[in-house]
């Protein structure tokens, strides 16, 4: 009975595992392709690149953005290659977004007019950020810009979200008016 309890609790988990995959792989497909039952644009513009192949660089530059982000804090004593980790890792990072929804679907979505202006001020504090750190070889700029990056890269991540935006401004606008 035990047995027989503990297979029909594994089959039944399997089960929920399958149809959460199959969720993921619908929405997902839904997202890369666009939506609307559009051809999938991804496929068109990777066509050797299977979704599995896609779905796997994906998680390999974020991977990689994300070390390469942590790094970046645990050189936070050389100022100047902590600049140029960090943005190495948001590079990375997009570049994985990229994977999974198609290079030119991505820079559609990036420059939508909700999220243009996020947009551009995150890839010029990167370009800065890097000229800053390499060129420069300013502290004081390359600390500034990447504050910038990362403001700019949270406001564009809130863009995707519903109502995110207009949230922040309260309670800044909030915390603000009450100092």
């Amino acid at each position: 009975i035990i047995f027989s309890l503990l297979d029909s609790y594994i089959l039944f988990k399997m089960d929920i595992v399958g149809q959460f995959r199959e969720k993921a792989m619908y929405y997902t497909r839904d997202v890369t392709s666009g939506g609307g039952g559009e051809e999938d644009e991804t496929a068109l513009q990777c066509p050797s690149l299977s979704f599995k192949t896609r779905v796997i660089g994906f998680a390999v530059c974020v991977g990689v953005g994300i070390l390469l982000s942590i790094l970046s804090f645990l050189t936070f004593a050389n100022l100047l290659l902590f600049g140029v980790l960090m943005t190495m890792g948001n590079i990375c990072s997009l570049c994985g977004s990229m994977f999974l929804v198609g290079p030119l679907r991505q820079l559609k979505l990036m420059f939508k007019k909700v999220r243009v202006v996020a947009t551009v001020v995150f890839l010029v504090a990167m370009v800065l950020t890097l000229l800053s750190a390499l060129v420069l070889r300013n502290v004081g700029l390359t600390v500034l810009m990447c504050v910038f990056q990362y403001l700019a890269l949270i406001w564009y991540g809130l863009s995707y979200i519903p109502f995110a935006r207009s949230a922040v401004k309260k309670l800044v606008g909030g915390a603000v008016s009450s100092v």
